[in-house]
């Protein structure tokens, strides 16, 4: 009786502790009939990749290799690649599309992708933050073939405030188009 307590505690302790695996419902900006506005900035069109960070104090490029890609569904995906190996057009749509194949298999739970909304050139993008286990909401704006990234917080809940769009801090990400006919059919799994 002894060790079955033990157990049972034990047990209790590791499931508490593991990490949530959330499906799409979990996003506050997941919506099932999501359209885009057609004249948004917004590209799905390719990817925005990473080019430099600013601070108040100064810029610098960036040490990682990170890329957005949208879609017109209204889900979108970061992808850090650690061993900078994407570098031309075909290895970004492949690494697209690998991500894609794995997102959809069965009972697949979203940990790593994301939901976004727009109100004109304001973009909310909410992801979950791996070690913390909790969403993560990226405020930015959205100009012609640029994303730039003015802050990241666990704070708004993804609402689109002004408070939300006034710091100091600016991740730059330019457009980079993509083959539309390899690209336009492909649809995320999440």
């Amino acid at each position: 009786m002894k060790n079955k307590f033990w157990i049972m505690l034990l047990s209790f302790a590791f499931f508490s502790c593991s990490k949530k695996m959330y499906v799409k419902e979990d996003y506050t900006l997941y919506e099932q009939d999501f359209k885009r506005n057609p004249i948004s900035q917004l590209r799905t069109d390719g990817v925005y990749v990473l080019e430099n960070i600013w601070t108040k104090d100064s810029g610098r490029k960036p040490e990682e290799h990170i890329f957005y890609k949208f879609y017109e569904e209204g889900q979108v995906n970061i992808t850090v690649d650690v061993g900078h190996q994407i570098k031309t057009e075909q290895e970004y749509i492949e690494s697209i599309k690998k991500h894609i194949a794995s997102t959809n298999q069965p009972k697949f739970t979203t940990h790593f992708e994301g939901y976004y909304k727009m109100e004109a050139n304001k973009i909310v993008i909410q992801r979950v933050s791996s070690p913390r286990n909790l969403f993560v909401y990226y405020y930015g704006i959205v100009e012609k073939d640029k994303l730039i990234i003015v802050k990241e917080t666990i704070d708004g809940k993804g609402k689109i405030e002004d408070k939300y769009f006034t710091d100091y801090y600016k991740e730059t990400y330019p457009f980079l188009p993509l083959d539309k006919s390899q690209i336009e059919n492909l649809k995320p799994g999440w």
